[in-house]
């Protein structure tokens, strides 16, 4: 029997290769998932721990415990809190009183930032930890 007979009519036979399309599959499919796994999770976005905020207002506050008295600035500020992904809606509002000055700062320093009210800071805090926010002064 010829060549001709055997696969149909003179055409040449191809052999499929699934390896190659699992590899194709493959170098598709994981870096796909790997990128939007890590949008969900927040580890592609570089500023999750931070957010552009409105200061309201400013007040003086007497730190409790010690013997010379310690003073600090907290600011009432508004801000949204970044969404992790984009699939999420936008963040959350924020709406509080956050600590807004070191405290190794004297008093008459932070009766001038006082007095001056800024319009605006930059908040940051810990990963994951939303509460331990302050705001850096600008």
């Amino acid at each position: 029997m010829t060549d001709v007979g055997r696969n149909g009519g003179g055409r040449t036979r191809r052999y499929r290769r699934p390896w190659v399309e699992v590899l194709v599959g493959s170098l598709l499919f994981f870096p796909g998932a790997v990128y939007f796994l890590g949008r969900e999770h927040g580890y592609f976005l570089p500023d999750l721990n931070s957010a552009q905020a409105i200061v309201l207002e400013t007040r003086i506050v007497e730190d409790a415990g010690g013997a010379p008295a310690k003073y600090r600035l907290e600011a009432h500020v508004k801000f949204e809190m970044p969404s992790a992904t984009l699939i999420k809606p936008p963040g959350r509002f924020q709406d509080r009183w956050i600590t807004a000055s070191d405290a190794n700062v004297s008093r008459e320093a932070l009766e001038a930032i006082h007095r001056k009210l800024p319009g605006s800071c930059h908040v940051v805090w810990q990963p994951h930890e939303p509460e331990t926010a302050q705001c850096r002064l600008q």
